[in-house]
């Protein structure tokens, strides 16, 4: 009977410490959770939903915390009303709302989920942390208006979001990502901000208006009859004049090189001289464009060269800029001897080259003689400074006055072609910062090459020409060049 009680007492102690040790290493075993929705609207209503394992079995005996820290050194709110829907210590499913007010949804921010076994101050180990993301729309400004691009740009996402730019409210292409994104062309674009799980916000409209820069060809003109103690009109001739572009004129007028004192202000291209003073004279204007346009700041001015006494057989010498060429006319009233005019360039308005030799109409007569020349040169940039070297027939020469043109300062490779929609030939502009090999290839929409040609092109302001088979079919085409590794995309439109 003894020994029976001994073997009985010694089977209970042996199963109690097997439940001790069992329940207490239980207890030290980590939870493992998981959400079903990471994601929450800013402002809105939501449900989260816990599934898991491993906690205390009963209700009020794990606790829920959500905080601003994966290191839970904040927390904005917790739970104990948690209730293992099986004896096992698993979640069937454990929701909690938050209302739209909650501290939980009040930022746009990234929050930290875990549940810990027990009641605050008594805890065991926690669970694997889950992080809970609050989406909400970017800030944006809009609408925006700007010239050749516009740099659009979101911001309210913390840092670990990224933000996605579209072409549509829904759908539509992704343009690129983060919070900076450059527009080159008129539209409204829609932007979104990303949580890391994927999960996107609405996306906000930005409405971008971008105005390309224009150019402005200006040219003073001086009456060929200008006469010291007179009156007298200067006059400016500027495309931006006639695109109605223009707001108000500043005028400068220097004699021998130093400034008259006066610099007048107009609302008309023309500045009137009441009495024309003695001296050599420089006109200068700059063109004040209107609110809203968009011009190259180097194309709104311009400069005369200095004005001086002709002989009396020249009546005027005009330099007129159009497009890439410089249109020169001159005429004289009188010759006699004459064999011709040679007209020269230079780039720095000291040393000049011959361009080509004009020769005379008549070279000894008493009626008026008009004579023209353009120059097509290309490579064009800067001033360009022209001038007329009178030769007789017998050697004798004479310079006559100096005009300039503004073909303006080259920094960046660029290039525009016209007309679009086009028949059979198209004209192509250039820009060039340096020397090189332009490759043209022109496809049609199936990607076929229609056309592929080569030019030689110098550094400065140069003109081209496409020659298109006017039986090109109707369409699309597009046009591929490279210069020194620049490469420029484009659409023309075949009428």
């Amino acid at each position: 009977m003894k020994r029976s009680f001994t073997r009985t007492t010694y089977l209970l102690l042996v199963m109690l410490l097997l439940v001790f040790f069992s329940k207490n290493s239980w207890a030290q075993q980590s939870p493992s959770i998981a959400v079903t929705n990471s994601c929450a609207n800013q402002g809105t209503a939501f449900t989260l939903n816990i599934s898991g394992s491993g906690f205390i079995n009963g209700n009020n005996k794990n606790t829920l915390q959500v905080s601003t820290t994966n290191t839970f050194g904040e927390i904005i709110f917790s739970d104990t009303n948690l209730n293992p829907g099986k004896n096992d210590g698993s979640f069937v499913d454990y929701a909690i709302t938050f209302t739209s007010t909650s501290v939980v949804v009040s930022s746009i921010r990234t929050l930290y989920v875990r549940v810990v076994k027990g009641i605050s101050p008594n805890t065991d180990p926690s669970s694997n942390i889950v992080p809970l993301y609050i989406i909400g729309q970017p800030t944006v400004q809009t609408p925006q208006t700007g010239c050749g691009s516009l740099a659009l740009t979101a911001s309210g996402a913390p840092t670990d979001f990224t933000y996605n730019w579209y072409t549509a409210a829904t759908g539509g292409s992704l343009l690129g990502t983060g919070a900076n994104y450059t527009a080159s062309t008129s539209g409204t674009y829609y932007v979104s901000m990303t949580a890391p799980s994927g999960c996107a916000s609405a996306r906000v409209p930005v409405t971008a208006t971008v105005n390309p820069y224009l150019t402005s060809n200006n040219t003073i003109n001086v009456p060929a009859d200008i006469e010291i103690g007179k009156p007298s009109t200067i006059t400016l001739s500027s495309e931006a004049v006639d695109r109605g572009d223009a707001e108000a004129y500043t005028w400068e007028m220097l004699v021998d090189g130093a400034s008259a004192g006066t610099v007048e202000k107009t609302t008309v291209p023309e500045l009137t001289i009441d009495e024309v003073p003695n001296g050599e004279l420089v006109f200068k204007c700059t063109i004040t464009p209107k609110a809203g346009t968009c011009y190259e700041s180097y194309s709104l001015s311009a400069t005369t060269e200095t004005i001086t006494p002709l002989p009396v057989e020249i009546m005027y010498f005009r330099a007129v800029r159009q497009g890439n060429d410089a249109v020169l006319e001159w005429a004289t009233a009188m010759e006699e001897r004459n064999a011709g005019f040679e007209v020269q360039v230079s780039e720095d308005g000291f040393s000049f080259r011959k361009l080509a030799f004009v020769p005379t109409q008549n070279g000894n007569t008493v009626l008026k003689q008009v004579y023209r020349y353009t120059d097509r040169e290309n490579g064009k940039r800067g001033t360009r400074y022209y001038r007329l070297k009178q030769v007789d027939e017998e050697g004798a020469f004479e310079y006559f006055t100096t005009k300039a043109l503004n073909y303006g300062e080259v920094n960046s490779y660029s290039l525009q072609a016209y007309p679009n929609p086009f028949e059979g030939e198209v004209s192509m502009e250039l820009h060039a910062d340096q020397d090189g090999q332009l490759n043209v290839q022109v496809l049609d929409a199936m990607g076929r090459p229609v056309l592929t040609k080569q030019f030689t092109v110098s550094r400065g302001h140069s003109a081209e020409k496409l020659q298109l088979q006017q039986s090109l079919a109707r369409g699309v085409y597009f046009v591929r060049t490279e210069m020194n590794g620049e490469v420029s995309n484009f659409k023309l439109l075949k009428k």
